[in-house]
């Protein structure tokens, strides 16, 4: 079989036997297979993307065939890459290159997508790559001395909702070595503001008291635009392939403000002894600035190094980071402390008053009364009452690639909650047109959540209820942990749409984008709700699955740079669009894009 692949590696030795009869000139073998072009955004072909191909569902899980079902490659001079499939099923792929983002989601290094292989059929998948940035630079202090052990992180300069929520890559974030120097090697374009957190031992050297009785000295963190001296640096503005150097930011003495105090049970009034506490800067755009730390094992105190006067968010957890979410209170310093009936201080006020009865002065700082986290429970419905020849017939690969997850809507810059389904005890209606499998979440502390559903081909979301209230219409699927019996229903039908992509003389647009953005608002603020794919050489293109419903639709020949879905996006091409109506149960829609020149 004729590949542009070059093997790296490949677990299933069966392979062999596939390929032996087209060498000696025997008939080709059957083209159950996945073909996948990797492209950068001005359509190139990139070569030695690596290629990673394995089984999705439940048979990824067997032992007995986890050396069948893993395949590693990579793409050719072409950016192309071929891999025979010996198994009809569902299977993941992921590309990824070094120096590269996915151009679809640029706070990922690799793109990952799920598809559904058909026995002696070709799955064709063009992927796009974005060139990622670099930046680097020297941390100094104002008499010249570089900084070393300084904690620079890289912020999106936009947080929002909906289709462009966005956060900070993990890897945003580094240390200055000993010479003061920091590198970021892979950064996603766009713009950026820069926050700086010294040492906690070079703040404490040197901070230093006047006659009126203000502190001074290098702050525990320092960001743009509320620290004058670093207003020079920020924003940072970041094209693809960019590699910035010489961003060296001079950090100066300023006024700073003591963050301290305890953690207690909001119910038992005992100190909170098994949590951590972080801290980021409130408001339209938040960052996480200085690190979670645990609270003293003996009475819940915390302490941060002296920081400038800002609003600040404390972030509580009570089991650490990556095991549960954070639960923010705010905190202002060097300003007047709103009232606030998680947040006390010695007074005449009688929560106030409680600080002083658990034997507390003002130099302790600030009580803190945390609420206990609460888990989510519910169950997630499959309408399977359907013939098999219609498409989205419920097995075992539909339950493994359904994903519930949960966005917490006051902290975006976090990562979301992903529920835990259970297929071991489904669930049957009393009319027995439903299936249904238990939800359960960590624990999560108390404010409003977004949920979010990944379906595999075949479904659409259909509702989302708690008591009978329908959480999609008008504002979006907003929650509360306080709230119980959460219902997720999904239904089988949609279409996904294929086509022809060509210009004004007939002649097919190769390697052309296709956006599509759903017409309802809800379905914006779901996976899937828009996005864009990418055509082959041929002009030839599949989109993924499209749920019931209004949608418009766009062909570019390379991807633009706004995010489909984003008012960015809408103010530049949304009278382009070429309105759709994807019908309850259509299966497979086709239709020929015009693409302009």
């Amino acid at each position: 079989m004729p590949s542009s692949c070059q093997p790296v590696w490949i677990a299933a030795l069966a392979l062999i036997a596939w390929l032996a009869p087209a060498q000696i000139g025997g008939p080709p073998p059957p083209s159950t297979q996945i073909e996948v072009v990797v492209t950068d955004t001005n359509n190139a072909p990139i070569a030695e993307a690596e290629v990673n191909v394995s089984i999705a569902g439940p048979l990824a899980g067997s032992r007995r065939r986890a050396s069948e079902t893993s395949y590693k490659l990579a793409t050719g001079l072409d950016g192309k890459c071929t891999v025979p499939i010996p198994t009809a099923a569902f299977w993941r792929v992921g590309v990824q290159r070094d120096g590269y983002l996915d151009a679809e989601e640029p706070t990922r290094v690799e793109h990952v997508e799920t598809v559904r292989v058909e026995f002696n059929k070709t799955v064709r998948l063009t992927v796009g790559l974005l060139k990622a940035s670099a930046l680097e630079g020297t941390v100094y202090l104002d008499d010249g001395r570089r900084v070393s052990q300084a904690r620079v992180q890289l912020q999106p300069a936009v947080i929002a909702a909906g289709p462009e929520r966005r956060w900070g890559p993990a890897w945003l974030v580094e240390r200055t070595d000993k010479n003061g120097h920091y590198r970021f090697p892979v950064v996603p374009p766009g713009d950026y503001g820069m926050w700086i957190s010294p040492p906690e031992a070079l703040v404490m050297a040197s901070l230093k008291q006047g006659d009126n009785d203000e502190w001074t000295g290098y702050a525990g963190t320092l960001w743009h635009p509320s620290v004058t001296e670093v207003q020079n640096i920020v924003p940072v503005t970041l094209e693809p392939g960019d590699e910035l150097r010489g961003i060296d930011p001079i950090l100066r003495p300023v006024k700073v403000h003591p963050l301290k105090g305890v953690l207690y049970d909001q119910l038992s009034r005992e100190p909170l002894t098994h949590a951590m506490v972080g801290l980021r800067v409130a408001g339209a755009a938040p960052v996480e600035v200085l690190a979670p730390r645990a609270v003293n094992e003996e009475t819940g105190a915390f302490e941060f190094p002296p920081l400038p006067e800002e609003e600040y968010d404390l972030l509580v957890y009570r089991d650490g980071p990556g095991l549960t979410m954070p639960w923010p209170v705010r905190i202002s310093l060097g300003g007047t402390q709103e009232r606030n009936e998680h947040v006390f201080v010695p007074g005449p006020d009688p929560v106030e008053a409680l600080w002083t009865r658990l034997g507390h002065t003002q130099e302790d700082g600030v009580g803190v009364l945390v609420p206990n986290w609460t888990a989510w429970s519910g169950r997630l419905w499959f309408h399977d009452s359907v013939k098999p020849d219609q498409g989205g017939a419920l097995d075992s690969s539909s339950q493994a690639l359904t994903e519930v997850r949960l966005l917490p809507l006051d902290l975006p810059e976090f990562a979301p909650v992903v529920a835990s389904l259970d297929p071991r005890s489904p669930k049957v209606d009393a009319e027995g047109l439903r299936r249904g499998f238990d939800l359960q979440t960590t624990p999560l502390p108390p404010g409003s959540y977004e949920v979010q559903v990944v379906l595999p081909e075949g479904w659409f979301l259909d509702s989302i209820t708690i008591s009978n209230a329908d959480l999609l219409k008008p504002e979006g699927v907003v929650v509360t942990p306080e709230m119980a019996g959460l219902e997720i229903n999904l239904q089988p039908g949609g279409a996904a749409l294929q086509g022809l992509v060509a210009n004004t003389k007939a002649e097919p647009v190769g390697n052309a984008a296709v956006c599509l953005v759903s017409g309802k608002p809800w379905r914006l603020r779901q996976p899937g709700g828009a996005f864009c794919v990418h055509a082959d050489e041929a002009g030839q293109f599949r989109s993924r699955w499209l749920s019931p419903g209004a949608w418009r639709v766009w062909a570019f020949p390379k991807r633009p740079l706004e995010r489909p879905g984003s008012a960015a996006f809408e103010t530049r091409y949304g009278l382009a669009a070429r309105p759709i109506d994807v019908p309850p149960d259509a299966g497979l829609l086709r239709i020929t894009l015009l693409c302009p020149e």
